[in-house]
């Protein structure tokens, strides 16, 4: 089943900014039926943000795994709508139920899963390319939102700066557990949570 329409909005989560996809349809129909529509509109988001997408658990529908200097930013792409963390005991009613419309919310998450390695890029500033450092951590702004890379900086001989980032896996990437490292990282930041 295809949307009729497809609204795009950024909202304010509960850390920060997101991204919510609304997609609108012209009859209504049970929620199981929009999430196998919603399953097939996520490719198109991970393609707009030039991602690949690795599978995950209700509610989440992927976790997007982004290339950033040779390293990894990660997002995830859950139902917001009807659908939100933690999901209800009475599931199967819910996904019987008829809707005319079911949101997808993007939101970054914090640099959670195995390391398969780190790449290396010169920058002559971090400022300047909307890079923040924290321990262990650099915070990243790109479109509006913050993301989180596991990232290390050190002076380089040459001028400006060495930063080591990481590449992530995104298999299995446990994507509540990376929302709440996000929170942590924008809490430190000193922006409320």
């Amino acid at each position: 089943m295809e949307p009729a329409a497809v609204r795009r909005a950024y909202i304010e989560g509960v850390a920060q900014r997101r991204v919510r996809y609304t997609l609108l349809y012209s009859e209504p129909a049970p929620l199981a039926a929009l999430l196998e529509g919603a399953r097939r509109y996520v490719q198109d988001v991970a393609a707009e943000w030039g991602a690949s997408l690795c599978p995950a658990e209700l509610p989440s529908l992927g976790v997007l795994s982004i290339g950033w200097l040779g390293g990894t930013l990660l997002a995830d792409l859950s139902i917001c709508f009807p659908l939100s963390r933690p999901l209800p005991p009475n599931l199967d009613r819910l996904l019987a139920a008829k809707f005319r419309e079911v949101s997808l919310c993007l939101e970054p998450m914090g640099p959670v899963g195995p390391v398969e390695g780190y790449s290396q890029a010169r920058v002559p500033a971090l400022r300047q390319r909307g890079v923040v450092l924290r321990p262990g951590a650099a915070v990243v702004k790109m479109r509006g939102l913050y993301f989180f890379a596991r990232a290390y900086a050190r002076p380089d001989p040459a001028g400006g700066v060495l930063l080591e980032v990481a590449r992530l896996r995104c298999g299995g990437a446990d994507a509540e557990r990376g929302l709440l490292e996000a929170r942590r990282i924008l809490r430190r930041r000193g922006r409320r949570a």
